[in-house]
C-alpha cells in the first residue's frame, strides 16, 4: 500500500474493508492535517509504524481486523489528540505501552492493560478482544 503524494491539507483517509495488503505506510505521518485514519478490515501486515508519533492532529486511528503483528509502538503516546483507537482482531503482541496514559482525550480504546490507562478520565470503552496483548 502506498499513499503517494497526498496533500498536506488532506484530513481524512478511510479505506475500510478494501482488501488492502502490506504494511501501513509511514508516509501517513507526512500528512500534517490528517485527523482520521481508517484502515479497519483489510489485510495489512507488519508492525504499526513508529512514525505514528508524528501525527499530531490524528484523532481517530482504526486498524482493527487486519493481520498486524508486533507491539503497539510507544510513540502512540505522543499523539495527544487521539480520541478513538481500534486495535482489535490483529496479532499484536506485548503490553500496551505505558505512554498510552498520555492520551488524556482518548475515550474509545479497543484492544495486558498498563496502569497508565486508569489515568484516562474520558475513557468510555476499553476492548482488547482477539489479540495476544
Amino acid at each position: 500500500m502506498s499513499v503517494g503524494n497526498l496533500s498536506k491539507t488532506f484530513q481524512k483517509f478511510s479505506a475500510e474493508t478494501n482488501l488492502l495488503s502490506g504494511a501501513i505506510p509511514s508516509e501517513f505521518s507526512n500528512i500534517t492535517n490528517l485527523f482520521a485514519l481508517d484502515l479497519y478490515g483489510n489485510k495489512l501486515t507488519s508492525n504499526i509504524p513508529t512514525s505514528i508519533g508524528k501525527m499530531e492532529k490524528l484523532q481517530m486511528f482504526y486498524v482493527g481486523m487486519n493481520a498486524l503483528s508486533g507491539p503497539i509502538p510507544y510513540e502512540i503516546g505522543q499523539v495527544k489528540s487521539l480520541t478513538q483507537v481500534i486495535f482489535e482482531f490483529n496479532s499484536l503482541t506485548g503490553a500496551i505501552p505505558e505512554s498510552i496514559g498520555n492520551l488524556t482525550n482518548l475515550n474509545n480504546l479497543s484492544s495486558t492493560i498498563p496502569r497508565g490507562v486508569w489515568n484516562l478520565k474520558n475513557l468510555i470503552q476499553l476492548s482488547f478482544s482477539e489479540n495476544f496483548v
